[in-house]
């Protein structure tokens, strides 16, 4: 990740444009990361990745069962006493 201050950015912003299409470019403000120069691939891509909230019958079927598949630990079994059943 390339890292660069303000002003240097404004000198050589082609430059940094097209580095930001291989990777992110930190833009500094004071000493401080201010904001961050991706390509617009990555800023689509990353976008995909952000999450909803979804109601629980909205859940696919398979994480509704996946609790389920999961192994539980054999250091788990001494707070079986916790759990009360009813």
């Amino acid at each position: 990740m390339n890292r660069v201050t303000s002003d240097e950015f404004q000198k050589k912003f082609a430059s940094y444009k097209a580095k930001a299409h291989r990777e992110a470019v930190v833009i500094t403000s004071h000493g401080q990361d201010d904001v961050v120069l991706i390509s617009a691939d990555e800023y689509n891509r990353l976008s995909q990745l952000d999450l909803k909230a979804l109601y629980a019958h909205e859940l696919p079927e398979a994480v509704i069962e996946e609790p389920g598949t999961v192994p539980i630990p054999e250091e788990t079994h001494k707070f079986d006493d916790e759990y009360h059943h009813t």
